[in-house]
Parts: C-alpha cells; structure tokens; sequence
C-alpha cells in the first residue's frame, strides 16, 4: 500500500533501535526496549488508545524524558554532583575539561574517574575520558571497582569487552564485536560511527567513510551518505559491501552521472558484483534507457549464471514513466518473458532451485495500470507456486487441521511492516478489536528491525513470535505456530511476501488488500476486500476467491490532527487562491491523465496545484516534464501553477492539508491511507473510480459516508467537479460541513472486525448459523 505514509510522511518516530523478541504474550514486546523507557511504553500500552493517541502520547514522554535529562544534567554539572541520567558520562567529561582548564588536575582526573562509573555506547567519548586520565598520569584501568560503566552490570558482555580493550588502546580486539553490532542493526548512526572510530585509529580512514555512508543511507540520510562514499577512496567503495550502497546513494541525490561512472569503472576492474550491476541497471532505468539496463543484466547473467540477474534484465519496468508508448513497450516485454517462464522446465538441483526462488520478485509497477493484468499476474503467480513446490516440497500441501472444538480458533498475521508503516495504521483496528475470546491472534513481524509500533500491536496479540531471518526459517516458525488460518496484510510490496505466499503453512490463507493486487498464487485460498470499494466484476480480478467486509472493511482510527503549526507561506504556496492537492506517490500518476491538471487550470487561472516528491529525484524531473509539457501544451505558464513539495514529516503533511482547499485523487490506482488522512481533516476529494478495487478506495469511502457530490462519471466530469470546487467557495463549505458531519461512519467502525471474524469462522468449518450473511462469498473465477 504505497501512499502518503510512504510516500510523504516521515512519521517522526526515532529510528528503531530495539532487537528482535522472542515469543511473547500480550504487551511484553515493550520490553526490547532499551530499559529506560521500558516503563513509560508499558504505561502507554496498557492504556486504552488508538494507534494516533498512541504516537502521540510517545512523542510527548520522549519529550518530556528530554526535557528531564536535560535538566538533571545541567545541574549536576553546576553543582559537580552525581548525575543519575545516561548522559552523565558526557556531563563529567564536560566537568572535568572545566577544572582542568582552571589548573585542578586532581578535580578534573575525579571527574573523569566518575564518568566512568556511567554506561557510555560512544567510543569516541570513552577514548576521551581515558586519554584525559592518561595525560594526567593516571590508568583509566586502576580503578575498575569504579568503572561501572564498563561492568556487565550495565552493559552485555560483548561491550564490556569492548570498552575494556578501547581503555588498552587494542583498536583491533574491538573490530570483530563492533562489526556485529553494525550489522545487527544498520541503521543505528551510533554503532556505525563506534566503528568507523575505532577503523580511523587503525588508518583505515576510507572504509571508516563507507561504514558512516552505509548507516547514513540506511536511515535515510542521503545527502550525507553521499559526502560520505565520495570522501572514501575509490578502492574501498568498489568493494561487495560497499558498491551498490554507493550507487544507489548518488541515485538518491541526482547524480546519476557519476553513478553510472562508479559502476562502469568497478565492472571495468572486474569488481562490479549481482547487487550493484542491479542498481546500476536501475539507473538506467530512472533515465528511461530501459534496453541499456537489459543489457547491462543480461551480460552479468551470462558472466555469472545468477537467475536474480536473469529475471530481472526481462521484467524491469519503467518506474515513474516518461510517456504512454515507454509503458506499452516495457509491459509487453515483461508479459511476453512471463508467458515463458510458465512453458520452462525447472532447473535441477536443490542449490540451483533456491538460487531462483529467493531471486523471484513482485512486478510491483504492473499493478499500477489502467489495465487489470491477470492474465500476466496469473501466469507468474503459477510459475512461482511450481518452483515454490519443487523447492520446498515439504510446503506442497496445506497442513492438516487440528481438532478446535471448544479452543479458540488461531489466526496468524504476517508482514514486513508490523512497525510504524502504512499498513500498521490501516489494519490496527483488526488487532485492536479483535474478539480474545474466540480467537488466539498470532503476530509475525518479520521486519529487519521492530520499534514501539511493533509493541503497540503486540499488546493485542497473544503471541508475537520471534523476528527470524531466512525464508525457511520464517516458514518453520509459522507452520510450528499450528495456526487455523494465516493473513498475508500484504503480498506484492516486497520479495519475501510473495515467497512466502506460495508455500502451504496454515490450512487456510488469506491475503488482504494491502496491495490490492491478486497474487495469482496458488497457495493463497482467499483475497480479502472492501464490498462497498469493488465493481460487479471483482471476482475476475483474482486469482483467490474474492471474499469482501462491509464499511471500508477495517475499523481504522481517525487521524488526530495536531494543532495547525505552518500556514501556506511556509510551503511557498500563495494566498487567496484555490490550491489543489495531490500526494500521491508519483508511480501511480500515469501519463495519459497527465492533461487533466491543465484542463481545470484553464478554467481556474489563479489556481495552484501541490504535488510531492518521488523516492528518487530522477522520478520527480520525469513527473515535472510530463506536468510541464501538458501545461506547455494547453499554452499554460507551467511555473505559474506547479509546485512540487518535498518530502516532509509526518506534521508537516498533516499542516498540510489544513492549507489545501480540494484533493484530487489519482485515477485508476486511488488513495488509500492518504484519502483516510484527508476525510479526517473535511477536504473534498474529486476521485473517479476505476475498473478495478485499487481504483476505487476513495470512491468507497466517500460512498460510506454519503458524500457523493465529488464522484465523477468520467473524465470531463471529473474536471467539471474540481473546477466548480475552485470557483465557490461555498460549495466547498458545504460538503466540508457534511463529511465533518459524517465522518463518523468510516471511522472506528467495529462492523468490518465482525465480518472479519465470522468469514474467519466460516473458512475453518466453524460458522456460527448467522456468519455467512455478515461478508460476501463471490463465486470462484
């Protein structure tokens, strides 16, 4: 479900930092959680809240504990007493740098001693405090009854280990754990700059800039991951762990050029390896050289005989595509190679089937078409459920059902983004009001890193089982969860769903519309949708039997909007003036609709409207092309009327909204998340429901609510609405007033939950007599 949550809001939750958990029940995920905050997210989960209240209330303790520390840290340093807080270490190292500059050398060296006796995570710190002792003719090692900071009491063995051989000065002993502690967590800015720290003191100056520039680019600083590589030297960033990072950060921030460069050069060197041959052909790619990036594969598939290599240099397709006829020739090749594969023999040999099973990947951007494509979606979902089956032979079936008489029936969820994602705040509610009574829920959240989401969800569940790594492994965890019925929220967004999907684990499965996309696995028994959000022929858009909830088919919460803290000067928007928005990620904009937007300028001259940037800067200049061209074509000033944002925190987009006069809703693969975010804030969105669901998710909700005004017929019409939106005022006001007034109906609704559950019932052959009527069954395709 890429949308506004992916596609914009970065939510302002803190980078993840907590390690996997074991099997748990109910709210003990918390306890992953570094332990000084263990107490206040127990107190929040143990309170009745929403998924919004719950961010909230984090936001306000984390800055509350802020506010605390940061007071207790500077009076200790002005009374020179104990700090109690974790950054007392920084506290004393800053007390003892004050005395020795006043001449009290015995001062300052108690100082240092004392902030030993705090936990330190930062080894530039620590080498500080014990370089100072050392000046001042003292062994930081002497007093180790006082360095609690180094003790296992405070910290694991490993860092004790650590720390103890940065006080030797033995910068070597503490490559290996530090490594570990990178590679645990990638994104953790901290350990990576502990090991470029200790590399800087062993010379290794280049790799220590790659080390910051892998970390950078994992918690999405870009620009500085960038700096990073390009201060490293070109031999330590032609390296395996390095190359593919380099390139797809120089991808993030507009330097295509000099990615494809760097990638030219390491293959001339022989050093150019699968991951970074892949991001060199995506480059080509976001510059629409799509028969280049083919042959840039197909040479490496045929050097190195690796299927990812293979699949991926005749399935690449265009992202954010410059024109209609790039879609049409790209689509045709990849469903012609599709057809292929279904006619192809299987390889031999177990080493050689697993090499193309976990190279097998979602056609992500074939989903977003005009078109249905089932045909194509059917064909790959049978040729990835036959090498499923050769490969894991063991998964060919479905398990047996167990005896549930008189035991609650086991439901399992499973995803990637059971943390702070778009498919948490879509699919709470499923947890949130859930029936415990019936029904023992099972939580798989195989995500490379959990957060506090991770635990809010936890609460509601009975097990949280362990965030394994591997494709087998993850399977064996599921099918020894013995589970009734397992729910993919999402197949089609990533590699692992859709592995995942084609083995047999629970006796019935289930895929929701977190990509409204069939799987065409055969695997998957059920697609579970929105009655209200498909057309009369859903059920020939699937390959699973169709199933649909009534409502929106979740019981979503409304977005707590914060207190309005910017105003349209901030966004560079004009006052006074119509402002239309669009916030949709841009591979769902498809070129043929690219003239609406000009059409409706025409009627409306002093109009604006709002777009949002693209993952990769390469697709936001394709987008404004496009938009320029239309407007140049309707002999429209296109800078007059174009404003294309960056991207923003989640606040921000919330202020957002409250600034914009109309949404504008993407045709043939709609809003989802985003159209809920602006409902809650009463904006008027013109949608034009499409052939499929994934085009008609706006359209549902506005049906949900009563407010149809804004439903267009077609495409003239659709003009005609916004352009009507923009001249009054008071039509505006009007149906702002009555989806204030009946937003209520697409919100917490518990209805979906029920349905959910009675089909759950149903599949497992234990139906109570009124289930059926409470979701529709569509006939099989």
């Amino acid at each position: 479900m890429p949308d506004a949550a992916a596609a914009i809001a970065k939510t302002g939750m803190p980078p993840p930092c907590g390690e996997s958990c074991g099997t748990q029940h109910r709210s003990t995920l918390a306890k992953t959680q570094p332990a000084r905050e263990n107490a206040g997210l127990h107190a929040l989960i143990s309170q009745a809240m929403d998924f919004y209240r719950f961010m909230a209330a984090k936001a306000a303790l984390e800055q509350r504990a802020l506010a605390k520390s940061t007071a207790e840290t500077a009076v200790s340093v002005a009374c020179a007493v104990p700090v109690q807080a974790t950054e007392g270490a920084e506290a004393c190292h800053a007390l003892a740098r004050s005395h020795l500059q006043q001449g009290n050398r015995d001062a300052a060296a108690a100082a240092w001693q004392q902030a030993l006796s705090f936990p330190i995570n930062d080894l530039v710190l620590l080498d500080a405090i014990a370089q100072g002792l050392r000046d001042l003719g003292r062994d930081p090692l002497a007093r180790m009854d006082m360095a609690q900071g180094v003790s296992p009491l405070n910290q694991t063995t490993a860092w004790q280990a650590v720390c103890l051989s940065v006080l030797r000065q033995d910068w070597t002993a503490v490559l290996p754990a530090l490594q570990d502690a990178c590679d645990s967590h990638p994104a953790c800015i901290r350990r990576a700059n502990n090991l470029a720290y200790a590399l800087r003191q062993l010379g290794r100056d280049a790799q220590a800039n790659c080390i910051i520039g892998s970390a950078q680019l994992e918690s999405g600083n870009y620009g500085l991951a960038a700096e990073a590589f390009a201060a490293a030297t070109p031999e330590a960033v032609q390296v395996p762990e390095f190359l593919s990072r380099a390139i797809l950060a120089l991808r993030y921030t507009n330097g295509e050029a000099k990615a494809l460069q760097l990638a030219r050069s390491s293959a001339e060197l022989g050093r150019c390896n699968e991951a970074a041959r892949i991001q060199w052909a995506n480059t080509l790619t976001d510059l629409h050289r799509v028969e280049e990036a083919r042959a840039v594969l197909r040479a490496a598939a045929e050097e190195t005989g690796q299927w990812k290599l293979r699949l991926q240099s005749e399935l690449i397709l265009p992202q954010v595509a410059a024109s209609i006829e790039e879609i049409a020739r790209a689509d045709a090749h990849a469903c012609s190679y599709i057809r292929q594969l279904e006619q192809m023999a299987l390889p031999a040999g177990e080493d050689t089937l697993t090499d193309l099973y976990t190279s097998l990947e979602p056609n992500f951007y074939l989903g977003y078409r005009s078109e249905p494509n089932i045909d194509p979606i059917r064909c790959f979902g049978r040729f990835v459920s036959r090498v499923a089956a050769a490969r894991f032979p063991q998964y060919g079936f479905p398990p047996q059902r167990r005896d549930t008489d008189g035991r609650r029936l086991r439901i399992g969820y499973a995803s990637c983004y059971l943390v702070n994602h778009t498919i948490t705040r879509h699919f709470a509610g499923w947890f949130e009001h859930a029936n415990r009574h019936e029904f023992e829920i099972h939580m798989f959240p195989f995500a490379a890193e959990l957060d506090p989401m991770s635990a809010y969800l936890g609460a509601y569940a009975d097990h949280v089982h362990p965030t394994t790594y591997g494709l087998e492994a993850i399977a064996e965890t599921i099918r020894a969860a013995d589970l009734d019925l397992l729910v993919h929220l999402s197949i089609g967004m990533d590699p692992l769903s859709m592995q995942l999907g084609a083995l047999h684990l629970a006796p019935v499965q289930c895929v929701s519309w977190g990509h409204p996309v069939s799987t065409g696995l055969t695997a998957i028994d059920y697609f579970i949708s929105v009655d209200s959000m498909e057309p009369a022929d859903g059920n020939m858009h699937y390959s699973e039997r169709l199933v649909t909830l009534p409502g929106v088919g979740v019981a979503i919460a409304e977005t707590h909007p914060s207190e309005k803290t910017m105003a349209r000067i901030d966004f560079g928007l004009p006052e006074r003036v119509p402002v239309f928005l669009s916030l949709q990620s841009l591979f769902k904009y498809l070129p043929q609709h690219d003239g609406l937007y000009a059409r409706i300028a025409r009627e409306l001259p002093d109009a604006v409207f709002v777009f949002v940037e693209g993952d990769m800067p390469a697709w936001t200049r394709t987008f404004r092309n496009r938009m320029e061209a239309s407007f140049e074509a309707a002999c429209l000033p296109p800078e007059k009327y174009i404003r294309i944002l960056p991207r923003m925190a989640f606040s921000a987009y919330q202020s957002l909204l409250c600034c914009c006069d109309v949404a504008l809703d993407t045709m043939d693969f709609s809003g989802g998340q985003t159209s809920y975010d602006l409902l809650s804030n009463d904006l008027p969105i013109v949608t034009l429901p499409g052939r499929m669901m994934r085009g008609r998710q706006t359209y549902g909700m506005l049906k949900q609510i009563g407010v149809e005004d804004t439903i267009a017929t077609d495409a003239d019409d659709y003009v005609r609405i916004a352009v009507r939106l923009g001249q009054e005022r008071a039509v505006r006001d009007d149906i702002s007033r009555r989806i204030r007034k009946n937003k209520h109906l697409l919100f917490n609704d518990p209805r979906p939950v029920q349905a959910l559950e009675a089909f759950y019932r149903w599949a497992t052959g234990n139906a109570l007599p009124s289930d059926q009527a409470k979701f529709r069954l569509w006939p099989p395709v």
